[in-house]
């Protein structure tokens, strides 16, 4: 809404926090009078959805710490609590799978793999299967694990 007036916030809460007290100022010119009323609500609408998110992921939160099925989710490396409760809501006691490759495939974390001849060609994660949020998840959490691997690999785990 601000930018059909002209004013421009870039991105980050810190920023459209400083942009917002700035525009509902009396002596801010950078808008309408009009549109400062309008533009107060919107940011306390803001505000009461941060507070109310906050809220929510603390219950999450305090869920999965008592949740022993999380516990020992979270024992996963990479694996934090919004995963956890991700693959316990995604996948509940695991009975339904055979074995850990379907709970891969199921989640969508397996290769795509193009196989002629005898050849097998292994192509990157397949980005159509499985739960696109958990999947990213879980991919967020293995980046943060391989990004804290040393150098030099000093066990069999760190090659």
């Amino acid at each position: 809404m601000c930018f059909e007036y002209g004013a421009i916030i870039t991105l980050g809460k810190k920023s459209l926090r400083q942009a917002i007290t700035h525009f509902i100022l009396p002596e801010s010119t950078d808008l309408p009078e009009q549109i400062k009323p309008l533009l107060m609500i919107l940011w306390q609408q803001y505000q009461a959805t941060e507070e109310h998110y906050k809220a929510v992921t603390l219950q999450l939160k305090q869920w999965v710490t008592q949740s022993e099925p999380c516990k020992r989710l979270m024992k996963l490396e990479g694996v934090s609590h919004i995963g956890a409760a991700g693959l316990l809501a995604c996948l509940g006691d695991g009975q339904g799978f055979k074995n850990g490759r379907h709970v891969a495939v199921f989640v969508g974390v397996t290769p795509k793999q193009h196989s002629s001849g005898g050849k097998v060609v292994m192509i990157g994660i397949d980005k159509h299967g499985g739960d696109k949020y958990l999947r990213s998840i879980l991919y967020q959490g293995a980046l943060s694990v391989i990004s804290m691997l040393p150098v030099e690999a000093k066990t069999y785990k760190q090659q």
